[in-house]
């Protein structure tokens, strides 16, 4: 996500989602913001308008002259709520602020997560970001730390460090790994993890069982999957095709929201083909959503099993 040299987002106190509008008395307000072009993607306003703050809440949008204790000219730039970002891997302080300075106000690790989530919490609590921060209950952590014994350490490190292991990413689980793997998830949803992780591209070798005990669990439990989806090929079997058919038949059968991750660079040349089916889910009322991302490259660890096919 980037600001183009003319159209700079004025953060909005950081609120999720769309804007919280409240109707207060005729005053001035402690901070307007002037002639912006107020965007709000969730109810779809679009217009030059003037906003409102007042005890630090966005109470009106208007196109009335309104007046306050402090004023910005927004003339020729977006005001809009902060961007949450759902698929940011980067979580140390450097990270947070550039994604700040690009009007990013809350930013997720969903896709990969992190094991054990309270930890992680309280680490990254104590370092004073200056933005929202939040993450899922990391699936491949989960399932690493069932194949080598002990439990999962909430870093970078422990995820990069256990790619030079085969077991965990080609293997099928035993019943007490699975019990073991679905625990520790289940552990990580009571400590606030807000999804679950399913990096399955890095583990391909999972059983189909597992995978639909991870979307019966996300359903149980009313949060979202986010699937970075097994294969990544147009060559059946294992197929792109194949993957993105799983996730939509998981979700089917279960109930659960199951989001798919970066489909343009998963599905390769067959993207044509598999839009078709997410769409044919979507008129299905299936309950998927998909995440793109707009640039050509992606980077990983060099260990990870997409490489080892």
């Amino acid at each position: 996500m980037s600001i183009q040299s003319k159209m700079v987002t004025v953060m909005l106190l950081a609120i999720f989602g769309g804007f919280a509008v409240f109707q207060v008395q005729a005053q001035d307000y402690d901070v307007v913001i002037l002639n912006g072009r107020v965007m709000d993607p969730e109810t779809m306003n679009d217009d030059i308008a003037n906003v409102g703050i007042k005890d630090g809440i966005i109470a009106l949008i208007t196109k009335e002259k309104i007046t306050g204790l402090r004023t910005i000219d927004a003339t020729g730039h977006v005001v809009a709520p902060g961007f949450i970002d759902i698929h940011a891997h980067g979580q140390n302080i450097g990270d947070y602020r550039m994604q700040a300075m690009q009007g990013v106000t809350t930013m997720l690790e969903l896709e990969s997560g992190v094991l054990p989530i309270g930890e992680w919490y309280d680490k990254q609590g104590a370092k004073k970001l200056p933005i929202h921060f939040g993450a899922a209950a990391g699936w491949t952590f989960a399932r690493i730390a069932a194949f080598a014994g002990g439990q999962p350490v909430a870093t970078p490190e422990y995820f990069q460090e256990a790619q030079s292991r085969t077991d965990w990413k080609m293997n099928i689980a035993t019943p007490d790994q699975l019990s073991q793997i679905l625990k520790l998830v289940a552990q990580g949803l009571d400590e606030g993890a807000l999804g679950i992780g399913i990096n399955a591209g890095y583990a391909p070798g999972h059983g189909q069982k597992e995978y639909v005990a991870l979307a019966e669990l996300a359903a149980e439990r009313g949060v979202a999957t986010f699937t970075h989806v097994r294969y990544a090929s147009n060559m059946e079997p294992q197929s792109s095709f194949q993957a993105v058919q799983e996730l939509i038949a998981n979700a089917a059968i279960t109930g659960a929201h199951m989001h798919l991750c970066h489909i343009n660079s998963t599905s390769l040349k067959d993207i044509h083909s598999i839009l078709k089916l997410v769409d044919d889910a979507f008129e299905r009322k299936i309950n998927i959503s998909v995440g793109a991302y707009p640039w050509g490259a992606a980077s990983t660890v060099v260990g990870a099993a997409m490489f080892q096919r």
